[in-house]
């Protein structure tokens, strides 16, 4: 499983994959399905991902790679 933390985040949210899947790509929605942040994942079993630009509020993140599609929320304060 992928753990994101910390959540609540104001900067920087981390993803950490103890199963070191092979993820290639991440994509960030508002509450209303928009589209605000998207892009490729490098390899390895934790990755940052700067969420400091986003308005505060709630998110979600949908993580793919191979056949494998997780999603999870969290917030911007």
């Amino acid at each position: 499983s992928v753990l994101l933390f910390p959540n609540p985040t104001h900067k920087m949210l981390r993803m950490l994959d103890d199963n070191k899947t092979a993820w290639q790509q991440y994509i960030i929605y508002d509450v209303t399905g928009q589209i605000c942040k998207s892009g490729a994942l490098p390899s390895g079993s934790t990755l940052d991902l700067d969420v400091s630009e986003l308005q505060n509020g709630l998110y979600f993140i949908r993580i793919s790679g191979g056949d494998r599609v997780i999603n999870e929320r969290f917030v911007k304060q």
